[in-house]
């Protein structure tokens, strides 16, 4: 059964790099936060982006793991930004080993994404901005490039001590019936 991992930048309170580095997919998002817990494995096929994240203006360039961007054979770009429109950087040039491997998704999943909570059956119904990693799961839920993976496992989630503007209760919420419904796994639920 092909498993798909997404990897949290939730803080972690034991040793999951093995369930990490044994799928047979690896997303991770943004920065990357945890990776250099060592507690997350290493393994990384798909970097997934917001949209501006990189080029927020007067921002330095943000540093990732050479070994994730080494890694990953694609970079997802999510395009979360539908109030106002954000100046697109030249990701290649500013990431050289992004040449060739990104893909631009457009405000759609960012639609999909305040659809669900919106219309899902959860206490905090919000307007406020989606995660990235809710985003992307929704995409990988959805997206015909994932059909083939039957185990979609979480790890380092945590719902917590993140932006005010993102809606974690509604998030966690919906992620918990997911599980229910049997269309993902949730392991590592960091603290």
């Amino acid at each position: 059964m092909p498993k798909l991992v997404i990897v949290g930048n939730g803080r972690l309170d034991e040793d999951y790099s093995a369930v990490v580095d044994a799928a047979d997919c690896v997303m991770r998002f943004n920065h990357c936060h945890t990776f250099s817990s060592n507690w997350v494995g290493t393994k990384t096929d798909i970097l997934a982006l917001r949209k501006g994240y990189l080029s927020v203006p007067g921002q330095a360039k943000l540093q990732f793991p050479s070994e994730v961007l080494d890694q990953a054979s694609e970079f997802r770009v999510f395009d979360c930004w539908d109030i106002a429109p954000v100046e697109m950087p030249d990701y290649a040039q500013l990431y050289p080993q992004m040449a060739g491997k990104l893909l631009f998704l457009d405000t759609s999943w960012l639609v999909k994404a305040r659809a669900a909570l919106r219309d899902g059956e959860c206490e905090h119904k919000s307007w406020k901005a989606p995660t990235i990693g809710f985003i992307a799961l929704l995409h990988v839920l959805d997206d015909p490039d994932f059909v083939d993976y039957d185990d979609i496992v979480l790890v380092g989630f945590t719902w917590k001590k993140i932006w005010n503007g993102h809606p974690q209760f509604g998030e966690k919420q919906l992620c918990e019936q997911l599980a229910k419904d049997g269309k993902i796994t949730l392991v590592a639920l960091s603290s």
